[in-house]
């Protein structure tokens, strides 16, 4: 880069009879490291991030999965109760109240993992 820089001044110092001090040229390599560098972590960062969003967001879809399907299986213990003229017993319907009222929320946090796993991709 410093060779292309120094080709760079040459092109100035004819085309306008400027000179561009050397240390400027030493730095732009200083700061364009750092910068790259600094760059470059975040990006790794960011990469990482993604990941685990993604894997989160994957195991929140087969957790709304199986929530449902615990819905389904209290619903179908209610109406066997109900069938059988018997009392359900308190626990159980603690646990499907508790199922129903959670599942929104389950739901949500999956599609939420997903947006930001996609949301949070580098774009570099």
């Amino acid at each position: 880069m410093k060779e292309q820089l120094l080709k760079l001044q040459e092109v100035f110092t004819k085309a306008k009879g400027v000179s561009i001090e050397l240390g400027l040229v030493d730095d732009l390599d200083k700061i364009n490291s750092e910068v790259f560098k600094k760059s470059t972590s975040l990006y790794n960062e960011m990469l990482k991030a993604s990941n685990t969003l993604k894997s989160v967001s994957k195991e929140y879809k087969t957790l709304a999965k199986k929530w449902k399907e615990a819905i389904n299986v209290g619903s179908k213990l209610e109406k066997a109760v109900k069938d059988l003229g018997i009392d359900m017993p308190s626990e159980s319907k603690k646990t499907i109240t508790s199922l129903k009222n959670f599942s929104s929320a389950v739901e949500q946090n999956a599609k939420n993992s997903e947006k930001a796993a996609t949301i949070s991709t580098p774009k570099i």
